[in-house]
């Protein structure tokens, strides 16, 4: 009789036993069985990011410089090889505006007729029949035999004359010569009369009836022109241009 109160009374300790853990495991059940195996580390377990030491800042600052350099290679590439210095441009462009620079006083396509008019007038015969062309650098060269011994040169640009010169051989006869030079004064100095002339030619050296005796070689300025008078083996050059 003692052995079975004892062993009903094991029983129901381990039934008072088996009640008071049921609980426990309930409360368990209802937390995620993968909770502690989760992936994500705590806000306060973040691991710190590693300074880069100024790299990315270094990466642009070289790439940067790189184009700068691209840059200023196109930019020789674009200069010419061979540079001046402004000096040499202003020089440059100063001899170029002389080069344009062209007297449009006298056109051309009306001096034949002009100079033939004025021959009428002064009954000289020294007449213009044609013209013998010649090109060179700074424009055109006419030239027009008017006797044997005399011929008219006349320089153009831009269908403008610039430069009449009468040339003359050592057989000229003066008179006719002297008559030539002062057409070559007539032409370019239209208004002038007849003893503007003279007084020119008496400048220049000219004597009475036509003595060439005391002739000065040289470059007279007058007015808007220049006249140049020259002796050569072969004979005299008188040229006047504007200038």
């Amino acid at each position: 009789m003692k052995i079975r109160l004892s062993l009903l009374s094991v029983f129901l300790l381990f039934l008072l036993v088996s009640c008071n853990d049921e609980p426990e495991q309930g409360q368990r059940g209802d937390e995620s069985p993968f909770q502690n195996i989760s992936t994500e580390t705590p806000a306060d377990e973040q691991p710190s990011e590693i300074p880069n030491n100024g790299l990315n800042t270094n990466e642009d600052q070289l790439a940067d410089n790189e184009e700068i350099n691209r840059d200023q290679e196109d930019l020789q590439k674009a200069l010419p090889e061979d540079s001046i210095t402004p000096e040499e441009l202003y020089e440059e462009e100063q001899y170029e505006a002389k080069q344009v620079e062209v007297i449009t006083t006298l056109p051309f396509d009306s001096f034949k007729e002009r100079w033939n008019a004025i021959s009428d007038a002064q009954l000289t015969n020294l007449y213009i029949s044609k013209f013998q062309e010649m090109q060179n650098d700074v424009g055109i060269s006419y030239t027009a035999s008017l006797n044997a011994h005399m011929k008219l040169r006349v320089k153009v640009t831009s269908d403008y004359v610039q430069s009449v010169g009468l040339v003359s051989d050592r057989n000229v006869d003066t008179v006719q010569m002297l008559t030539g030079w002062s057409q070559v004064i007539k032409i370019l100095h239209p208004e002038l009369e007849i003893h503007d002339v003279d007084a020119f030619f008496n400048e220049i050296g000219v004597g009475p009836n036509g003595d060439l005796t005391n002739l000065k070689e040289g470059i007279y300025p007058y007015d808007y022109l220049e006249y140049e008078l020259a002796k050569t083996e072969e004979g005299y050059v008188f040229r006047g241009a504007y200038k």
